[in-house]
């Protein structure tokens, strides 16, 4: 049997080697134009090579920054295509200014389209738990005895609470990434 100590070491050191940015494997493949490639396609930041060059580091490996930037900048502009804007800002996901002054404008035109769409489904979605909760509030209150609330009841009514306040948060975040962006259109 495994010390709770050693369970935790175990856990610590699987959780650490997740946060490499690049496997052993990788690192000594050195195909830096295609990992530059694959980081801008996905509208990683440039400073995502840093976590490489020291990943690769345990292992002796320096990576090829020019190549790196080379296939970054071929990358890069797949992300900022139009339709990937309408789709992230529909994931809610964040925008951190890195596409190039030329495709950023249609870039996060659409990205205001998409967290718009987001913000109407959030909002549809939040009166839809509300009004849910709301009929469960409603049930619980007329049982005869209320400290015998039905466990599937409980869920529910803890459930939508955990819901709504999810919701208005993401909420909150989409109105504030649509007001930052809204600005440099």
């Amino acid at each position: 049997m495994i010390s709770k100590g050693k369970l935790v070491l175990l856990m610590a050191a699987v959780f650490l080697s997740g946060c490499a940015s690049m496997s052993k494997k990788e690192c000594l493949a050195g195909q830096w134009a295609d990992q530059g490639y694959e980081d801008g396609s996905k509208g990683r930041l440039t400073d995502l090579f840093a976590s490489h060059t020291k990943a690769c580091a345990k292992v002796g490996v320096v990576p090829d920054k020019e190549q790196y930037l080379e296939g970054y900048a071929r990358g890069l502009p797949v992300y900022c295509e139009p339709e990937n804007g309408y789709r992230q800002g529909n994931l809610n996901r964040e925008y951190l200014g890195q596409c190039p002054v030329e495709l950023e404008t249609e870039f996060v035109r659409r990205y205001l389209d998409g967290l718009d769409q987001k913000l109407t489904k959030l909002d549809i979605e939040y009166e839809r738990t509300r009004s849910t909760l709301e009929i469960d509030r409603i049930t619980r209150a007329s049982l005869l005895d209320p400290t015998a609330v039905p466990k599937k009841l409980r869920n529910s009514i803890e459930y939508g609470e955990s819901r709504l306040t999810s919701i208005t948060s993401e909420r909150s975040e989409v109105r504030a990434r649509m007001s930052q962006w809204r600005k440099i259109l």
